[in-house]
């Protein structure tokens, strides 16, 4: 289920937001607390994000930059900016969400949504520079879980 704003009840895949949950739907911290009762019960929680079919209610991304580019289209409208001119800072935008929504919110996975209308002709495609990102990031976060286990261990010790 997707978790970002949306334009109007109903348009959960035609996301307008994204640096937090959708406020009409995920209020007081109950995202958190969702989370927090499916991780208590074993369970991993993976949120679906929707990079690449914005759809034209509340998107305002391409007035912030070349978000998008009219050489390849979507079913959706015009395609993200992924592998063109300028894409750095798009690829960028959307990798920093990615990593935000694990980091902040802990979620334990992502689950990428209709990635077939991903046209990037790049060197390094844009989901293989997400998925290297994401993995570091998940590296490092395990490197650190260990080294805190292993210092709480040593001051146990004593």
């Amino acid at each position: 289920m997707p978790v970002a704003e949306f334009p109007e009840p109903g348009a959960g895949l035609r996301r307008r937001g994204f640096i937090r949950a959708a406020s009409r739907v995920w209020r007081s911290g109950r995202l958190e607390a969702l989370r927090g009762r499916l991780h208590a019960a074993g369970l991993a929680v993976l949120l679906d994000v929707v990079y690449n079919h914005l759809g034209p209610s509340g998107n305002y991304l391409a007035c912030f930059g070349p978000y998008f580019t009219t050489k390849y289209h979507t079913p959706w409208g015009p395609a993200v900016n992924s592998g063109r001119r300028r894409s750095s800072e798009v690829r960028r935008f959307f990798c920093d969400n990615a990593l935000m929504w694990l980091r902040d919110y802990h979620f334990d996975g992502l689950r990428i949504d209709a990635i077939h209308a991903f046209v990037d002709q790049s060197a390094v495609p844009f989901l293989e520079q997400l998925a290297g990102e994401v993995e570091a990031a998940a590296s490092a976060s395990r490197s650190k879980s260990g080294s805190d286990r292993r210092e709480r261990l040593e001051r146990s010790r004593w």
